[in-house]
């Protein structure tokens, strides 16, 4: 007989065994059956997690008003010192946007480094069938139909193909480098934070689109001229993808060398004839230029951006400055400025009958006057632009009778000796005709060292 105490354990013990009996049997199971691998292609993942992975929003879904268009800043001093002011501000929205990209998907699918082969294009992305889910890059490729025997006959119709490739992959991104060191992010500032928000895809397609009416413009035969003005669109902002930037394969920030490099990678052997006009235009469409080619290319970016920038503020019209400058307006602007000391720094005063203003102040005024009129003009926006803008003012003060003679014509400013109790000072400064302000109420606000100036003469 069995006794009654070991009863439990005999039940413990079977119990055990029923439940590893069970698990031998399901792995077995498991091996005899395994469940099926599906093999899924990159350009069909894609259409999986993009429309969840939306880092930029669409900017038809922004509605923005004509305030929100410009930054809050006021600031006259140089790109290098606005730099170094909004450094730490920009440091920390770089290091939460790197955080957001780092824990999505997108990020794990990246390019290959620059040093390996480009991967061959899948024939799915052949111009009559492209695998696309954004109207803005079909709608280009329909237009593009047409030139197919075009880019061929010119040997680059490989690399059109590539470059659609590579815009399909990665244009989610923002059309914007936000980080210091790149030259549009420095140089858009005051838009800056509107621009990031639209995508590169989208910037990409609009640029494309407006090259195409500016070689209408431009060129007789213009039809001959669309593979190398597509192929430097499309390719002119791929550095701002954020897997060729942010890696450092290619000793540089600035995306247009980026783009560069990645454009050449791309081409690989082909013998385009045309092709180092292109690398030359996508290199040098962020600085001063008289390369009628780069030209082109910065006229169909800026007008892209134009088009942007009137998404996040409908109230806004296209409108030059010759229509937005208000010169009464601007000196009603420019009064409560003249003659002020703050933290022993002035922006203007009056002297002999003239009003002396800082060219710096003078232009952050006219920007101003822009926003009241709610006018988009690029020429108070691109900061590269800013030497341009100040011509273009002192040009149209002059044909009001606001210029004295002492200033030459086409110049914007001069130098300008000024003696003082302390000693002979040297500035660059804009003169205006001191009649059309309040002398009277300006001369008796001065203090300080503006209150001892006994002479201002040219140089």
């Amino acid at each position: 007989m069995i006794a009654m105490e070991t009863v439990p354990i005999l039940l413990i013990a079977a119990g055990i065994l029923l439940i590893v009996l069970a698990i031998v049997s399901f792995f077995s199971s498991a091996r005899e059956n395994p469940k099926p691998v599906i093999d899924v292609s990159l350009p069909e993942l894609a259409s999986v997690w993009l429309k969840y992975n939306d880092e930029v929003t669409a900017i038809n879904d922004i509605p923005e008003g004509v305030e929100s268009l410009y930054k809050n800043k006021c600031d006259t001093g140089s790109v290098e010192e606005k730099k170094a002011g909004e450094n730490s501000s920009a440091k920390g929205t770089t290091e939460k946007a790197s955080q957001a990209q780092a824990s999505t998907p997108a990020q794990v699918m990246v390019s290959p480094p620059a040093s390996t082969p480009v991967p061959a294009v899948p024939s799915s992305v052949a111009i009559k069938a492209p695998p696309l889910s954004e109207g803005a890059l079909i709608g280009l490729i329909e237009r593009l139909k047409p030139y197919e025997g075009l880019f061929a006959a010119q040997k680059a119709d490989g690399l059109l193909k590539a470059l659609i490739h590579e815009i399909d992959r990665f244009g989610h991104c923002s059309s914007l480098v936000t980080k210091l060191n790149d030259s549009e992010a420095v140089e858009l500032y005051s838009v800056r934070d509107n621009l990031s928000r639209v995508s590169l895809k989208e910037h990409t397609a609009g640029v494309v689109n407006r090259i195409f009416g500016l070689l209408e413009k431009t060129y007789a035969d213009f039809e001959n001229h669309i593979p190398r003005a597509v192929i430097a669109a499309l390719a002119h902002d791929l550095g701002k993808i954020p897997e060729y930037w942010a890696s450092g394969a290619y000793n540089t920030h600035e995306h247009p060398f980026v783009s560069a490099s990645r454009l050449k990678e791309l081409a690989g052997d082909a013998q385009i004839s045309w092709f180092d006009d292109v690398i030359k235009a996508v290199k040098d469409h962020h600085i001063p230029s008289t390369n009628p080619f780069t030209v082109l290319l910065k006229e169909a970016d800026r007008s892209a951006r134009e088009f942007e920038l009137l998404k996040f503020a409908g109230a806004l019209s296209v409108m030059p400055m010759e229509k937005w400058l208000d010169p009464v307006r601007l000196v009603k602007l420019l009064e409560p400025n003249i003659n002020v000391l703050r933290d022993g720094r002035w922006q203007s005063f009056s002297f002999g009958g003239l009003v002396y203003c800082n060219p710096g102040f003078l232009y952050e005024q006219a920007k101003l006057l822009c926003r009241e009129a709610k006018a988009l003009d690029l020429v108070v926006i691109y900061e590269s632009e800013k030497e341009v803008a100040l011509r273009r003012m002192t040009g149209i003060l002059r044909q009001t009778g606001y210029i004295p003679d002492i200033l030459q014509q086409n110049y914007y400013a001069r130098k300008f000796e000024i003696v003082a109790a302390a000693g002979k000072k040297r500035f660059v400064l804009t003169p205006m005709k001191g009649e059309h302000f309040n002398l009277q109420e300006l001369e008796a606000r001065k203090t300080g060292y503006l209150s001892t100036i006994r002479e201002v003469k040219y140089m």
